[in-house]
């Protein structure tokens, strides 16, 4: 329970910085249009499609649910592991949930990857 209070709270900063960060930029070209950062700024913003920004949303946030989940599931497996007293047997099912949840991040990673480099080139 604590944890998903520290989890919300600290994704509320990073969105919130983020939106900062970009009301910077906005004013900042406001002012100054011919700049380098506000032409990098309005080429990455016209490029915008709403059905992509919501399939790198949903992409993004599957990636974060199952990286929670890998998470969980490498902390299970490791009290799984030390928790064997010598056990092969819960020694060895330890390592496995172990390993199956870090092959499963691997995957997370490299599916939103993957999604994002076929979104991206589709886009061209």
């Amino acid at each position: 329970f604590l944890f998903s209070i520290v989890l919300l709270v600290s994704l509320s900063t990073v969105v919130y910085a983020q939106n900062s960060a970009l009301t910077q930029v906005e004013d900042t070209c406001k002012s100054k249009p011919d700049s380098a950062l506000c032409s990098e700024y309005n080429k990455s913003s016209a490029d915008t499609n709403p059905v992509v920004s919501i399939i790198r949303t949903i992409t993004t946030l599957l990636a974060y649910a199952g990286g929670l989940a890998a998470f969980c599931f490498v902390m299970y497996g490791g009290f799984k592991y030390i928790s064997s007293n010598g056990n092969t047997e819960k020694a060895s099912d330890g390592r496995k949930t172990l390993i199956a949840a870090l092959a499963g991040l691997i995957v997370i990673f490299l599916a939103r990857e993957i999604i994002l480099f076929v979104i991206s080139k589709l886009i061209q």
